[in-house]
């Protein structure tokens, strides 16, 4: 073999692999990226973040679930039943705001029959800086629209090892998950453990209102201006069904020692005085559904509810109950801080008695 031919072979069997590997991603295609699930093959649903891309993209739905850890209960299947659409769950534990609007818009962008947006609202991300997200840019590359930079997941060693596992979990006999069973944790978690509970209720360990109350509410105006109702305000045609969680006792005791109870409950007011401007914006709370929040049997811990508190969720707001408007939005703050402030916390503990 002469200089020149082996030359030209060493050049093109690198370029062969690569072609070999870029088709074997794109049919296999273990996020979605490029199409939905091929229907001989059966895909393992655990790397939420760049699956929910994918999912956004590329499947059929006219209704949207988003949202962070506080979605993976949902039941997807009640929300079809109840709605009569096609629907999917896309939950990111731990997504700050910006990071669940970042998804809906995408979603928005890449399926022209989404009717209904279901999105739940934590009370301690209303004051969170509203830039704030978990991921640098270069991270983001499956929610843009520049198809150069997919050479980050057709030749990344981590997917195309998720690509081969598609292979042998389907070669296992294993099924493709439904989107009830997605990022569910229902089965996983302890709910109305004393042990845990105590430990929450006196620890003090995880929600401050940090800064000033002009830094605060600040914050939170601009939360909701850029990453709740622009998105709304931007796209009339579709419902934007947002709900306020019902949080544990625990975190409003944990507030009230701080006596920031007034500052949590004019946070509220903004966000709620902001998304009732809009129309196309539905919002719900269920922080005063006392007999939920007062009752530790239905925690794992200070904010985190079991599914059947998502079931009861979802068929409220669909009946229209627990919806805040402008007739009744002040009637609903002046109760949940007179409850909070006055109420014995110590009655959460005698369910254990």
């Amino acid at each position: 073999m002469n200089a020149k031919r082996f030359n030209l072979i060493t050049l093109l069997i690198p370029g062969i692999l690569l072609v070999i590997t870029a088709a074997f991603m794109i049919i296999i295609d273990p996020y979605f990226h490029y199409h939905k699930p091929l229907l001989k093959l059966e895909y393992p649903m655990n790397n939420e973040y760049y699956m929910n891309a994918g999912i956004a993209k590329n499947f059929d739905y006219e209704i949207m679930i988003a949202g962070d850890s506080e979605t993976q209960n949902i039941k997807a299947s009640l929300v079809e039943n109840l709605w009569g659409m096609k629907t999917v769950k896309l939950p990111n534990p731990g997504a700050p705001f910006l990071e669940t609007d970042g998804v809906v818009r995408f979603g928005i962008r890449n399926n022209k029959k989404l009717k209904i947006v279901i999105r739940p609202l934590d009370d301690y991300l209303f004051t969170a800086d509203p830039h704030m997200s978990r991921y640098a840019k270069e991270d983001m590359y499956l929610y843009d629209a520049n198809p150069f930079n997919d050479v980050r997941y057709v030749f990344n060693k981590e997917t195309v090892i998720d690509a081969v596992t598609v292979l042998t979990y389907t070669r296992a006999g294993k099924k493709t998950i439904n989107f009830d069973e997605y990022s569910r944790t229902e089965d996983v978690e302890e709910y109305g453990d004393f042990d845990t509970l105590a430990h929450d209720l006196i620890s003090q360990r995880s929600f401050r209102l940090a800064g000033d109350t002009e830094t605060i509410y600040a914050n939170t105006l601009e939360n909701i201006k850029r990453n709740i109702v622009r998105t709304a305000e931007e796209n009339p045609d579709i419902m934007f069904y947002y709900f306020i969680l019902p949080y544990s006792a625990c975190f409003w005791k944990e507030i009230g020692d701080n006596g920031l109870i007034p500052v949590a409950v004019n946070c509220e007011r903004i966000a709620l005085n902001e998304m009732l401007k809009y129309d196309n914006i539905k919002v719900f709370s269920f922080m005063d559904d006392y007999d939920i929040t007062t009752d530790w049997r239905f925690y794992c811990d200070e904010i985190h509810f079991s599914g059947a508190v998502d079931d009861y969720m979802m068929e409220a707001m669909y009946k229209g109950e627990h919806l805040i408007t402008k007739e009744n939005v002040d009637e609903y703050l002046e109760g949940l801080e007179s409850f909070y402030m006055t109420y014995d916390y110590n009655q959460m503990f005698t369910v254990f008695e």
